[in-house]
């Protein structure tokens, strides 16, 4: 009988099979890399100190949906510019961490920036430096709604219980009816402030740690989780027939072996 045209040899399939695998290997190679790389990354993320490094790439923010608040208050005071985002503040485009609450207002008191928020009084240097956070623990009114200058030139702030007038020190405050001062107002920002106070707090919006997304393939979205399913499938077919290519040669060269013992020395040629 007359083997079919169509049925492969077991040497030509075996072939077939070695070409495959090695496609399969170089089409997963770079998966591999990935993978191997974030892991590391990931296992270690607090010796690194992953989740404090902020990413300020606009591509990449952009990308994870991470757009600054349309909603920006800011005040002027001539050496500071101090604004407010999402509860966030900044002096000078600089993310405060510490400094957080809705922004009333800003004035120059004493060489000193004074920058309130609803309930506390924040003390800069002309330079933005934290000089003191005051707040109800040492006699600031809470509820703040405004923040001035009166007419004698200390600093009055207005709350929902009246205006209250602070001494030289701030350190006493006198409530009082109203009282004529020169009060906070906001500023507008021009287009290159609102700008970099955008790049400012994007760039304080996204960890590295989530960019490491990328092991899951989730930073590409539904489909990023797909193509990390089909390299793990890649992976499991390279595993099976790196494995079934091991055993088949083991066992082709086991069987010849043995052929050559049957034959003994004299019979080998």
């Amino acid at each position: 009988m007359t083997r079919s045209h169509n049925t492969k040899s077991p040497a030509t399939l075996l072939r077939s099979l070695y070409i495959w695998h090695r496609y399969i290997g170089l089409a997963v190679a770079l998966f591999v890399i990935v993978l191997a790389v974030t892991g590391l990354l990931l296992n270690h993320t607090d010796e690194i100190g992953l989740d404090s490094i902020q990413v300020s790439s606009p591509a990449l923010l952009d990308w994870y949906g991470i757009h600054a608040p349309a909603d920006v208050r800011a005040f002027n005071t001539g050496a500071l510019t101090i604004a407010e985002l999402n509860g966030q503040l900044y002096v000078n485009n600089v993310h405060r961490p510490n400094i957080e609450g809705t922004l009333i207002g800003a004035v120059v008191f004493n060489e000193l920036v004074i920058a309130a928020t609803e309930n506390q009084l924040v003390l800069l240097t002309p330079a933005g430096e934290l000089v003191e956070r005051m707040d109800s623990s040492t006699g600031i009114p809470s509820g703040i709604q405004a923040i001035g200058i009166g007419n004698d030139g200390f600093p009055v702030i207005r709350t929902r219980q009246g205006d209250y007038l602070g001494d030289a020190g701030l350190m006493k405050w006198t409530g009082m009816p109203a009282v004529n001062a020169r009060w906070a107002m906001p500023a507008t920002l021009d287009k290159t402030a609102r700008q970099s106070l955008d790049n400012a707090w994007r760039g304080n919006g996204l960890p590295l740690e989530r960019v490491l997304d990328l092991h899951s393939g989730r930073i590409l979205g539904h489909w990023g989780v797909y193509l990390m399913d089909a390299a793990a499938i890649l992976f499991l077919l390279l595993s099976i027939s790196g494995v079934w290519l091991w055993i088949r040669r083991r066992t082709s060269a086991r069987s010849h072996q043995r052929k050559i013992k049957r034959r003994g020395p004299h019979n080998t040629g």
